[in-house]
């Protein structure tokens, strides 16, 4: 072992010891479950409901980390036709159990609570025996936990915690859209495919794109035309699924780049989330040159699927820009989820050529006539000329900065963007446009957004400097 590795092996064993559950966190937790696990069986049997209880997920495995603990309760139902008549009616009878709770919808609704300060969900799901008796994705997580708990021991979880840790403080953990990372579930099967965090680390970066991993013996035809994701790792309870394919290109590249830097340059850095403090606003406005925001309200929807409007929106709001001549640097989209969202555009400049450029048909072909009588009498057309062999017309625009252009474009041209069904609603409603020294109000009034601004525009200006 060179001295690198051996820095590397003791800063892993001194995270180990932080990242890991103390024995009398672990009792409390236990305790709680156990009080909550009672209850829940204790309403079942009172109603009648036809189902029994299960706990999955990283609090089942073992594989949970004190700052990021939610303990997932199964509701498993016995038949699809009791999980489709009965799930959303009997779910109300557990929200007495919770000192808070919330509605939430994945394929179908759940209940999230908090109890003596531990956050609990309910899922209902179908009781199967293997995954071709699914009825949606979320019947084959107790699948999940019994596999895992199969596979791994105690030093693995270590190598799971360390890997979560790793991912949670790069905000490259969770398979949510917003996120496009890691899910729990892929951090515990990589670990049990490459046995430690150490040996993960070394190996990813001689992935190739559309990487394949299996952890069981079994052969699956075509692989890379069914599957197409950057990652492929087939799952052992369902070889028809990807479990990597929530991570997105930016986000592998983005580990890559960060397990560099770490086996280059190994660091406690790496295990805990930076605390970003934002500029201050004389600071900021320097960064916010040839910047631009559209802010809106957010639809009544599941955050889910709001994050996959969002990126939706924001993709075609670019997309319209650039058709309309405008020139994109760099598009982002930030949201507090409960009341409003903002998308983030810095453009290479906000003025655009103040003549198009239209070509007509050749000379002294078919449609020559109407071409010249269109555009030699418009007012619009500052020229009507011949280049190689065709009639070309430069026609003025009307709004060539950007900032007249959305004034009086952008909402009547709405139903020509690309956008989700629920975000275009709201932009139809409510829309607010903020340039460059106007950005400045918002940014000093909403912390969380002066830190999201600060994050990423500090990460364009360390690119720029590299």
């Amino acid at each position: 072992m060179n001295i690198k590795e051996k820095k590397i092996n003791n800063l892993l064993s001194k995270i180990k010891k932080e990242i890991t559950p103390t024995r009398e966190l672990t009792v409390k937790v236990d305790s709680l479950v156990n009080e909550v696990k009672k209850l829940i069986i204790k309403t079942i049997e009172e109603i009648g409901i036809p189902a029994e209880i299960t706990v999955t997920g990283s609090y089942a495995k073992g594989t949970w980390l004190p700052q990021k603990l939610e303990v997932d309760i199964f509701l498993m139902y016995n038949s699809k036709e009791d999980l489709i008549n009965r799930a959303n009616s009997d779910l109300e009878y557990f929200k007495k159990i919770f000192e808070y709770w919330e509605d939430r919808h994945a394929q179908h609704p759940y209940i999230s609570g908090v109890y003596k300060n531990l956050n609990i969900d309910i899922v209902p799901a179908v009781k199967i025996r293997d995954s071709s008796e699914k009825v949606t994705a979320v019947d084959r997580s107790p699948l999940h936990t019994l596999y895992v708990l199969s596979k791994i021991n105690e030093e693995m979880r270590e190598e799971i915690r360390l890997l979560k840790s790793f991912l949670i403080a790069q905000k490259l953990y969770g398979a949510e859209i917003k996120t496009k990372g890691f899910s729990g579930y892929l951090c515990e099967l990589l670990i049990i495919h490459y046995k430690t965090f150490l040996n993960l680390l070394k190996q990813c970066l001689n992935w190739r794109e559309g990487e394949v991993i299996l952890l069981e013996d079994f052969k699956i035809e075509n692989i890379e035309k069914q599957f197409t994701d950057p990652l492929i790792l087939i799952d052992p309870v369902d070889y028809n699924r990807n479990v990597a394919s929530p991570i997105s290109k930016d986000t592998l590249q983005k580990f890559f780049k960060t397990v560099k830097n770490f086996l280059k340059n190994p660091s406690e850095k790496f295990f805990h989330p930076e605390e970003i403090t934002p500029l201050k606003p004389e600071e900021i406005k320097t960064r916010l040159k040839n910047m631009f925001f559209i802010i809106t309200k957010i639809p009544k929807i599941p955050v889910d699927n709001l994050w996959g409007q969002l990126h939706r929106s924001l993709k075609g709001i670019k997309k319209f820009l650039e058709l309309n001549n405008f020139e994109v640097d760099s598009a982002y989209v930030w949201s507090d989820e409960k009341k409003e969202c903002v998308f983030i555009f810095k453009m290479r400049k906000f003025l655009r050529d103040e003549v198009e450029k239209k070509l007509g048909p050749p000379v002294n072909t078919i449609g020559e006539r109407e071409f010249l009588e269109k555009y030699e009498s418009s007012k619009h057309v500052k020229a009507v000329y011949i280049e190689e062999g065709r009639w070309v017309a430069l026609i003025k625009r009307e709004d060539p900065h950007l900032k007249t252009f959305l004034k009086n474009k952008f909402k009547s041209k709405l139903e020509m963007i690309s956008l989700g069904k629920n975000l275009r609603n709201t932009l139809q409603e409510q829309l607010e446009i903020l340039f460059e020294d106007e950005i400045i109000h918002k940014y000093v009034e909403n912390d969380e957004l002066a830190k999201f601004l600060t994050e990423i525009t500090t990460r364009e200006f360390t690119h720029k400097e590299v």
